[in-house]
């Protein structure tokens, strides 16, 4: 279970970059597609596993963060009605990770 607000940031940075590494797949089959290089079968075999696993994960990480609780004020870390997924600071009492007071 999520205890800390570090383990919090985590989360959000691993949600961060497994969208990133579904958006560079794309860009690699785009690339393919327009014609701009040769993707071999193997290799683009190997990156759809990588943007299906991406993908995956960055939807369960969204799923997650949606409903986390700031362990300081047990409100929706992200927000309720307006979420930012990937804000530093709890949305309803402002702690970040590290604060002392």
């Amino acid at each position: 279970m999520i205890k800390t607000i570090a383990q919090i940031r985590l989360l959000q940075r691993l949600c961060q970059a497994s969208i990133a590494i579904a958006t560079i797949c794309v860009a690699i089959f785009l690339g393919a597609i327009l014609k701009i290089y040769h993707l071999k079968s193997d290799l683009g075999h190997l990156v759809e596993d990588v943007f299906l696993i991406a993908t995956l994960m960055a939807g369960v990480l969204v799923l997650a963060l949606r409903y986390i609780r700031c362990p300081v004020c047990h409100n929706v870390y992200v927000g309720k009605n307006e979420p930012t997924f990937f804000n530093e600071k709890c949305r309803y009492c402002g702690r970040r990770s590290g604060d002392t007071s």
